[in-house]
């Protein structure tokens, strides 16, 4: 459960791009990568919160250093960018922890922030509890048509899904939450599917498999969900009643 163990997989994948088409390298944004709270280690209830991809994760120096962050390091603005420096790594997981779950981000007032923050106060009822981010897609796209791995051109995203498969499968094992919840909505299932092959979907009662599911799979914990997208819940009846739902199954199993 350590950060070295992390950092260790995601220098793998760092030298997995060396021989990347350079289209694929300038299609994507640089990658989300954890850095694990302090708190995590001795937290009882350990949650893991699975988006799609991130809205753009761009890292200049000029402009963070204008925000007040202390960067020390090169920009790093693409896929292409993090293949290159030796330190990206490193830098991408000090971005993560000075994001803070977008605690000074005009994002924070958006849904997912909210029902983040939200099921970390509603488990926290129930004993110490750290909770991480982390995403289905590890990078976005950087097009004009989308974040999502749709704006690109499919060799282009096929290639990349299949240079990320791992990522996620480690950080889960790595990590060993007692409580995962993918926030990424029934169309990312296939890449679910692609990351961990033979994992098994199944209906959370009362809504529908594609409204709330328990994914079962080795390597997840017995507290494995899916939901649509916060935003998508947001703007549906729905609201935080599937999110609700898996909160009270997970402390009823403990």
């Amino acid at each position: 459960m350590s950060q070295s163990h992390l950092d260790a997989r995601y220098l793998e994948f760092q030298a997995a791009l060396g021989d990347a088409a350079p289209e694929l390298l300038e299609a994507f944004s640089p990658p989300l990568l954890i850095k694990i709270p302090a708190a995590w280690q001795t937290a009882e209830h350990r949650i893991l919160w699975i988006g799609q991809e991130t809205a753009g994760w761009s890292w200049e120096g000029e402009r963070l250093r204008a925000d007040g962050l202390g960067w020390d390091y090169p920009d790093i603005a693409s896929l292409g960018d993090f293949a290159q420096h030796k330190e990206a790594v490193e830098a991408l997981t000090y971005g993560y922890g000075e994001f803070d779950f977008a605690a000074d981000h005009p994002a924070s007032r958006g849904p997912f922030w909210r029902y983040f923050r939200w099921v970390r106060e509603a488990v926290q009822a129930y004993g110490s509890t750290s909770m991480v981010w982390t995403n289905v897609v590890r990078c976005s796209a950087n097009s004009g048509q989308g974040y999502t791995p749709w704006a690109v051109p499919e060799a282009i995203r096929s290639d990349f899904l299949i240079r990320q498969r791992g990522l996620l499968t480690a950080e889960i094992e790595i990590l060993r939450p007692t409580l995962t919840i993918f926030v990424s909505g029934p169309h990312y299932d296939a890449f679910v599917s692609d990351e961990l092959p033979g994992c098994e979907s199944i209906a959370l009662a009362p809504f529908s498999i594609r409204q709330a599911a328990r994914y079962i799979h080795p390597i997840l914990p017995k507290a494995t969900f899916r939901t649509y997208h916060p935003g998508y819940l947001n703007r549906n009846e729905l609201g935080f009643r599937p999110i609700q739902a898996m909160v009270d199954l997970y402390v009823a199993e403990q």
